[in-house]
């Protein structure tokens, strides 16, 4: 842009040098027509630097919404992070709690089965006892009858 910038200003130079004598000579025609012609130049020159303006405006636009779109997408990836780590610290904090929850259960499982045991062994000593008592029963029923004649 600065080098079409220089080009315009030294067409400008030269038109206003060819203009000076022209218009002291407006009979020489050859002068006239150069001097058309540069200001035909100069005309096509400020219409492609206003085009490249507006290119170069747009472009800033653009730039502008690209970085604006990063910044959003930035702090949404900040987010979605925070969001995750929060999630594996829930998800850490219940598997530990499920983990404490197993371990409880299987001591309750062993202490049910040694509960079950224990009242296995004391429904057996049960029967031994009534076994023992009906046989002693019978014993003192046999010592108590006397014979019969």
């Amino acid at each position: 842009m600065l080098g079409i910038n220089q080009q315009r200003d030294a067409l400008q130079a030269r038109l206003r040098e060819r203009e000076a004598p022209s218009k002291a000579a407006a009979s020489h025609p050859a002068a006239a027509g150069e001097a058309s012609h540069l200001r035909n130049q100069l005309a096509q020159m400020e219409e492609y630097l206003a085009s490249i303006e507006r290119e170069t405006a747009r472009s800033v636009r653009e730039e502008q919404l690209a970085a604006a779109e990063i910044e959003r997408l930035e702090a949404a990836r900040q987010s979605l992070t925070e969001i995750v780590a929060a999630r594996q610290l829930e998800l850490e904090s219940v598997t530990g709690e499920r983990r404490r929850t197993e371990e409880d259960l299987a001591a309750r499982r062993q202490a049910a089965a040694e509960l079950r045991q224990t009242i296995d062994q004391e429904k057996t000593e049960v029967s031994r006892i009534r076994a023992r008592k009906e046989s002693l029963d019978r014993c003192w029923l046999t010592a108590a009858t006397p014979p019969n004649r």
